[in-house]
């Protein structure tokens, strides 16, 4: 029997920083079967921000896990499809759409999920993902508007951003 199953109230707990066992685990890297089982069984969480007003999906913005391992610096860069994890783009999806104001959601440094995936240069498939999933969810009318006017990626990955005024 899991801890999950003996203490399910223990999804729901957070430590002294407000993170929920799901914030720790998009923090700490955990692997995207790990990722999709706690939000899963407790998908409240996708909501819940900690005390820097963070959500899970801003710690998975900024994980190391979105390149396959073995894959060199260079190819991450220029031929990031081949080598981004399907399963780590899915639970980056399955965050945006369970939780549809995400993407829009600035921590108390004024940061979305989309800066942190821009400043620890996720690879174009990540942030085109978080990008199209916001708008997706824009079109919908089940979000607010999404910050950046525009994200564009040619087809050798290089990319021009254009970012709301003042920053």
């Amino acid at each position: 029997m899991s801890l999950v199953e003996r203490s399910p109230e223990s999804l729901s707990a957070t430590n002294l920083k407000g993170q929920t066992a799901l914030h720790v685990a998009a923090a700490k890297g955990a692997s995207s079967k790990v990722i999709m089982y706690l939000a899963g069984q407790f998908p409240q969480a996708l909501s819940q921000v900690d005390n820097n007003s963070r959500l899970p999906l801003h710690y998975l913005a900024q994980s190391s896990n979105w390149v396959l391992p073995g894959a060199r610096l260079f190819e991450r860069i220029q031929e990031c499809m081949v080598y981004c994890d399907p399963h780590y783009l899915e639970m980056v999806r399955m965050c945006c759409v369970l939780n549809p104001n995400a993407l829009v959601q600035e921590d108390k440094r004024g940061k979305t999920p989309i800066d942190y995936a821009l400043e620890h240069e996720a690879p174009m498939e990540v942030i085109k993902t978080l990008q199209l999933t916001s708008q997706v969810n824009l079109q919908k009318g089940i979000c607010k508007k999404l910050p950046y006017t525009n994200v564009q990626a040619s087809s050798d990955a290089n990319m021009s951003i254009h970012t709301r005024t003042g920053n």
